[in-house]
């Protein structure tokens, strides 16, 4: 057979007390040893509270909502670290691959062919920075505007075709 539980609440809301005020408890929070009386009112609130403390735990983190741009090459008067520093003072997510959600790609002298082919696939808008001052005044435009085409990549010749090691 099932028990029902009962509770009696004589006390006065912990929370109201704290406050001057004097309220009749409706019900008990324990956390650990510590016994906490609460009115309907106090109950309500804490009751949200936990709620969305514990569907905040089991929920996917919400993703960044800030504008992402690929710095690729070498931008002139910036190294790379400072590049994505500038860039990302102006609000941007700067990231290392260009994918669909990727809003501009800054191409500097001798880009990285493999985002630039990324960029070409997914028509990503271009940032032409290998002319002089081009980055510098995007940044003190404060925005990254597109402009210019994907430029023309190579690929990388890593090693030369191997040789028999024959004495002549």
């Amino acid at each position: 057979m099932a028990r029902k539980e009962i509770r009696i609440v004589d006390d006065s809301c912990d929370a109201c007390i704290e406050i001057g005020q004097d309220e009749r408890a409706v019900d008990v929070i324990r956390v650990g040893a510590m016994v906490y009386h609460l009115c309907q009112t106090h109950h309500e609130k804490f009751a949200t509270y936990f709620a969305d403390l514990f569907k905040k735990a089991h929920q996917e983190p919400e993703p960044d909502p800030r504008p992402t741009v690929v710095i690729t090459g070498n931008i002139r008067g910036y190294t790379a670290e400072e590049a994505r520093e500038a860039a990302g003072r102006l609000g941007y997510r700067v990231t290392g691959h260009v994918d669909a959600d990727t809003e501009l790609i800054i191409c500097g002298t001798r880009p990285a062919s493999h985002k630039v082919r990324e960029a070409e696939e997914h028509g990503t808008p271009v940032l032409d920075a290998t002319g002089p001052r081009t980055f510098g005044r995007c940044i003190a435009a404060g925005k990254f505007t597109p402009s210019g085409a994907l430029p023309k990549t190579q690929r990388k010749i890593t090693t030369a075709p191997a040789r028999s090691a024959q004495a002549v």
